[in-house]
């Protein structure tokens, strides 16, 4: 077992990024972090849409996000 930094999305992408050849690793580091923002960010137009005028730190009914439907763009 790995010790944990705390920040379990920059240990799963350094993880990963340790399994591919070093050329690789920033490529891919950088597509990752860009698939993880997009979709915090439709995250937060989701919430939105759902709760008008809440703000990003504001508590909600997380029910709400069962309607969520999560997924990368792969056409894009």
């Amino acid at each position: 077992m790995t010790a944990s930094s705390g920040n379990e999305y920059g240990d799963a992408i350094k993880a990963y990024a340790l399994t591919i050849p070093p050329e690789d690793r920033a490529h891919a580091k950088y597509t990752l972090h860009q698939i993880h923002r997009e979709e915090a960010n439709r995250l937060q137009d989701f919430v939105k849409s759902r709760i008008p005028g809440w703000q990003v730190g504001q508590a909600f009914d997380t029910s709400i996000l069962d309607e969520y439907k999560q997924g990368v763009d792969v056409k894009a």
